[in-house]
């Protein structure tokens, strides 16, 4: 039996809109407070560019619009950068799940808490993430982070120029404590003896 085969034809590339909006609200004493439980004032967050977030609206992969809003029990936080931003949803029980999204065009390799610290110090951190750096900052000690635990700090220029330049005398690395931070963190303290693990 002969079988006509007709090869498929191939999907249109579409390309990504990576536009989105947002709806900064004012410092309130709601979002204040969810900060102060980590020691973290309005200076810090000024300082790393945290703003509070009515609502935003974006694009997902297939390029269909959604917004999301806080409400007026929920909170949303951005770090807002030059073209994109970082959105933070943190857990409210009851009111909303905990979650993060990029939008617009993140560049490659960037550091966070990079630009903030001084030109020399003694100890420097690289922790789990935005959070971290800015609440460790409130507390008069200075860190950075890569886009995600899972980052290798080799694939970030700048934060091993960083490491090479010598600003700082000491270097750690305290990622969370469960089974993929630990991982984490030996395998970099290993490569990287230069960063140690505390």
């Amino acid at each position: 039996v002969k079988v006509n085969y007709r090869k498929p034809e191939p999907k249109p590339i579409v390309e990504r809109n990576y536009s989105y909006e947002l709806v900064e609200s004012t410092w309130t004493k709601k979002h204040l407070r969810f900060w102060s439980r980590y020691g973290t004032d309005l200076n810090t967050l000024e300082l790393f560019n945290w703003k509070p977030i009515k609502e935003f609206s974006a694009y997902r992969k297939d390029n269909t619009p959604y917004t999301v809003k806080s409400g007026s029990k929920g909170l949303i936080f951005a770090i807002v950068r030059d073209g994109w931003c970082k959105i933070y949803i943190p857990e409210i029980k009851g009111v909303q799940k905990k979650g993060f999204v990029y939008l617009g065009h993140k560049p490659e390799a960037y550091v966070f808490g990079l630009e903030q610290l001084p030109p020399t110090g003694d100890d420097l951190y690289l922790l789990a993430g935005e959070k971290d750096v800015s609440n460790m900052r409130s507390h008069g000690k200075y860190a950075v982070c890569l886009t995600s635990e899972e980052s290798n700090p080799k694939n970030y220029p700048s934060f091993m120029e960083l490491l090479d330049s010598d600003r700082f005398k000491n270097y750690f690395i305290s990622y969370d404590l469960d089974i993929c931070g630990r991982r984490k963190m030996l395998n970099i303290s290993c490569e990287i003896p230069k960063i140690r693990m505390k």
